[in-house]
């Protein structure tokens, strides 16, 4: 039977001996989780502003899909969400085997979706099998960077089961927001007003803390 049945009864109890049974709904939830908090970019004429801090233009991240005892039917998409938790165009198409999840390229819009296994961020005592995607700035809707100031905040939901194709028992737990921020690169010359700004940027850079943020283990 489809997973629409969940919560339906195939069968009514009579004196013959047949049997009710009802299966439950599933339960998505996203488990641990990161990606690139913060970058320093500039902007290009027609293009906006681009990443260039770590090498290259895209953000990272990775999600953990849990699902203990659930059977998944089909493909649904893990991706982000914009500010209101409507879909973005960043969303990866993933199916369950019965042992792993596999990325699906129809439905596929992300770039570089991928399947990543490594020590869990939140319990290092315990292995994480992520969902692995990346974006440019352009393609979070983030190509005004920090604007006219030197940083600018996005927010964002990192989300399972992005469009709600699947009915769950608990919605709940399969979203979470995350803020990106960006930052004005400054290209300095030798004077003292540029090298105290230089200093300033500095300070703010530390103050935003470390390339990738990891959600810290909830209560």
């Amino acid at each position: 039977r489809s997973w629409t049945d969940y919560d339906d009864t195939f069968t009514d109890g009579d004196a013959d001996g047949q049997a009710t049974m009802t299966i439950d709904k599933p339960d998505l939830k996203l488990g641990d989780y990161n990606y690139v908090s913060h970058a320093v970019g500039y902007s290009v004429a027609g293009t906006g502003w681009n990443k260039r801090s770590g090498g290259d233009e895209y953000f990272t991240f990775r999600v953990e899909v849990l699902n203990a005892g659930t059977e998944t039917v089909g493909s649904f998409k893990v991706g982000l969400l914009d500010f209101s938790q409507n879909p973005l165009g960043v969303q990866v198409s993933i199916s369950w085997t019965g042992t792993n999840w596999v990325v699906d390229s129809d439905g596929t819009s992300a770039t570089g979706a991928e399947i990543q296994t490594s020590k869990c961020g939140n319990d290092p005592s315990r292995t994480c099998k992520y969902v692995y995607f990346k974006a440019t700035a352009t393609e979070l809707g983030m190509s005004v960077g920090p604007g006219d100031d030197v940083s600018g905040v996005y927010t964002f939901y990192l989300a399972v089961d992005t469009e709600d194709v699947i009915d769950e028992s608990d919605e709940g737990n399969n979203r979470v927001a995350i803020d990106i921020t960006t930052v004005s690169e400054i290209n300095t010359v030798p004077s003292f007003s540029m090298a105290l700004w230089s200093t300033m940027l500095g300070g703010l850079l530390a103050a935003l803390g470390v390339a990738f943020r990891r959600r810290e283990e909830e209560e």
